[in-house]
């Protein structure tokens, strides 16, 4: 977490706060490429249940990168 820089903006348009609303969306659903990271700092993937399916959400947005702009 060292030399990191985040930033924040405000998104004005409602188009384009449902875009990153259902772009956020597919990414927190994720639950195969996702990690978690623990109170020691070290990243874990995200467990899936057993009657969840799989959802990758990078896999989905380069199948489909336009449906999300």
């Amino acid at each position: 977490m060292d030399k990191r820089i985040e930033i924040l903006f405000p998104i004005l348009q409602s188009n384009l706060k449902e875009k990153v609303k259902l772009t956020l969306d597919l990414i927190l659903k994720d639950n195969e490429k996702a990690r978690v990271q623990d109170s020691n700092g070290i990243y874990h993937y995200v467990e899936r249940n057993t009657n969840e399916p799989p959802i990758n959400s990078q896999q989905k947005l380069m199948q489909n990168p336009f449906s999300y702009l």
